[in-house]
């Protein structure tokens, strides 16, 4: 459990990371 526990929470802050660069990228895409 402990090993699925860590595997999910890199999993989320992975998706979390990719999703701010993702807004930076269309930040700046859009000008703002």
């Amino acid at each position: 459990m402990e090993n699925l526990l860590t595997l999910g929470e890199q999993f989320i802050f992975s998706v979390m990371g990719l999703a701010s660069v993702v807004a930076v990228a269309v930040s700046i895409d859009r000008g703002l």
